[in-house]
């Protein structure tokens, strides 16, 4: 037998389902770390333009065209390629057009002599190449944070090349800067 008492203490069962759910405490009231990382995209643009042109090279020396010397200009993603005999600037031409490097290059003959080509990259190869940087640097961030066994960990992608990491409820703060933060390659497969 309850008494009156015992009987108003009794809480009805939508109230219970209500707040019986665990509330997630926001990063203000668990505590947390706030990164923000800049993917170097110039860098990544910089080392596929150089394994582009390696790749390049060794299929006009195939073709019988020599280069003397191939490099990017300083601050920019052009390159000018400059071939031994300016005899032999059709076969290259061929290479530079064929469709391994139609996607990658726009091809010009350069104002500096015969044999001397540059090549500038296409527009559409250098904003893909931004995006995909952006995206493998935020797939190899949230790998690392997943080995912290975080809960609600958000990474979420800011403007241009920055990306914001949020780790609620982090005891090891410097472990986590250092794990997360490891250089990393943007790769091509």
């Amino acid at each position: 037998v309850r008494s009156a008492c015992e009987k108003s203490r009794v809480l009805p069962d939508w109230y219970t389902k209500i707040f019986s759910r665990r509330v997630t405490l926001g990063l203000d009231l668990n505590g947390c770390m706030h990164l923000i990382y800049t993917v170097k995209v110039d860098k990544a643009i910089e080392d596929r333009v150089d394994g582009l042109m390696g790749e390049m090279q060794a299929e006009l020396v195939k073709k019988g065209a020599l280069v003397e010397k191939a490099a990017r200009r300083p601050g920019s993603f052009k390159v000018e390629v400059k071939l031994e005999e300016a005899a032999k600037s059709d076969e290259a031409k061929k290479v530079f057009d064929s469709d391994n490097y139609r996607y990658f290059f726009f091809v010009s003959k350069s104002d500096t002599g015969a044999g001397v080509f540059e090549l500038t990259p296409k527009e559409d190869f250098v904003d893909d190449l931004r995006k995909k940087s952006v995206d493998q640097a935020m797939e190899r961030i949230r790998d690392r944070v997943d080995k912290l066994g975080l809960t609600e960990p958000q990474i979420t992608k800011l403007t241009g090349t920055e990306i914001q990491v949020q780790l609620p409820g982090v005891r090891e703060g410097e472990h986590a800067k250092e794990l997360i933060g490891q250089p990393a390659q943007l790769e091509f497969k």
